[in-house]
């Protein structure tokens, strides 16, 4: 219908439709507005607060640990122990000298020295063949050194290396300026007193502590490793991962040492009572088989070969001294000794000297008592310098009658030949 022809009522009504349509578009806008702004991320405003440092380890944040050495203090040590040109006759041991402690050893008054201010865990001295130095480790991580024939006057050096008890310390006669220490923190720590730096080579894999540490006689970076209870990891140090892995004890592993005439000899001491003898050459993964044992009535502290390689020294809590000799070790005697100390004195370990027939112990009366092996008879080594009970001792492996003990609150006594 034209719109000519429309009545009133018909353009009234057509109207209408036509503004209802445009009121519903309008509405329809506004609607499809408002919805696409709540959509709008709203503006919130957050009170600042303070801000908290991120979880990062201090190597990614470019940090030195406080508690590892700050070696710009230890500046004159590694010029102390920068290795010099030696001689290759005098690089292998004393073994088998002709020489009786029982009387050609003193104790000289200067002779002592405070290397750390807590208890002393383990000791031994650094195999320069042409100075004397003796280094310690204590109940709480530190690391001390006593530079004995030190020229400038300042002879002792500290620092803190790890956060718990130092197990074990390890230096190659090649390689004497870089030492290894384990401990119960579960750290592997390689020092290179020479490039002064500290560096952690091995950590556990679970929650197991390190108890000894020592190194093959044949390759100065191939470590053995008591870790947890009765397993022995051989980590190589230059490829950065453990070789081999056995499980050999049903207790902790105290001590680890090698033959020094046969390489492939490593003997083992436990907190099971055992003490074995393995050759390196026959173990087999799963089981390895030793040898020979010596079994004690309590914890073995220690086994140590002989100079020569012959014969084995024990040392047990069961207040005994184990001697395994002959071609296969198959020859056992056991000498009575006290060996376990008192509350807050550590069980003694028996070391050899510079020959097969002298065994060095603690005595728990203030004394180091020589036990011949020839006559299995002892005798007490006393001076009115040392009265505390010398807890750990080292042999000098170039300097016959120089011998090391370290007593309670981190006094070391340097005994000499007369």
């Amino acid at each position: 219908m034209s719109p000519e022809t429309l009545t009133d009522y018909e353009r009234r009504r057509q109207e209408n439709i036509r503004r209802n349509a445009e009121m519903m578009e309008t509405l329809r806008l506004q609607r499809t507005a408002a919805d696409l702004h709540s959509l709008r991320p709203r503006r919130t405003h957050h009170q600042k607060k303070p801000s908290s440092s991120s979880r990062q380890s201090l190597r990614i944040r470019g940090k030195s640990p406080e508690r590892y050495p700050k070696f710009t203090d230890l500046d004159d040590l590694a010029l102390t122990l920068t290795p010099s040109p030696s001689n290759p006759q005098l690089l292998n041991p004393l073994i088998d000298v002709r020489f009786d402690p029982r009387s050609s050893m003193l104790l000289k008054p200067e002779n002592s020295a405070v290397i750390l201010t807590k208890i002393i865990s383990c000791l031994r001295f650094l195999p320069f063949n042409d100075r004397t130095v003796v280094v310690a480790g204590n109940a709480v991580g530190d690391l001390g050194f006593w530079v004995v024939d030190s020229f400038n006057g300042k002879g002792l050096y500290s620092c803190s290396l790890h956060s718990n008890l130092v197990t074990g310390i390890s230096a190659h006669h090649s390689s004497p300026a870089k030492i290894f220490t384990s401990s119960y923190d579960r750290f592997v720590r390689l020092m290179d007193v020479e490039h002064e730096n500290s560096n952690v080579i091995v950590c556990s894999s679970g929650s197991d502590p390190f108890y000894s540490i020592c190194q093959w006689p044949e390759d100065v970076s191939s470590l053995y490793i008591g870790e947890g209870v009765g397993k022995l990891k051989v980590w190589d140090e230059k490829a950065g991962k453990a070789s081999s892995f056995w499980e050999m004890h049903g207790g902790r592993i105290n001590s680890i040492d090698f033959s020094l005439v046969n390489s492939h000899l490593m003997a083992t001491s436990s907190s099971d009572g055992m003490a074995c003898i393995w050759d390196l050459r026959f173990m087999k993964r799963d089981r390895p088989e030793c040898l020979n044992r010596v079994v004690h009535e309590r914890a073995i502290n220690s086994a140590y070969f002989s100079p020569s390689g012959s014969c084995l020294a024990t040392t047990s809590d069961d207040d005994r001294v184990g001697i395994l000799s002959g071609g296969n070790f198959d020859e056992q005697c056991m000498i009575p000794h006290k060996n376990r100390g008192a509350k807050f004195v550590s069980s003694t370990r028996g070391i050899w000297g510079w020959s097969d027939s002298y065994l060095f112990l603690g005595n728990l009366e203030g004394a180091i008592d020589v036990i011949c092996i020839g006559n299995k008879t002892t005798m007490a080594l006393e001076s009115l310098h040392m009265s505390l009970t010398p807890q750990h001792l080292a042999a000098h492996p170039y300097k016959l009658g120089s011998l090391a003990a370290a007593t309670g609150g981190g006094k070391v006594f340097l005994w000499s030949s007369k």
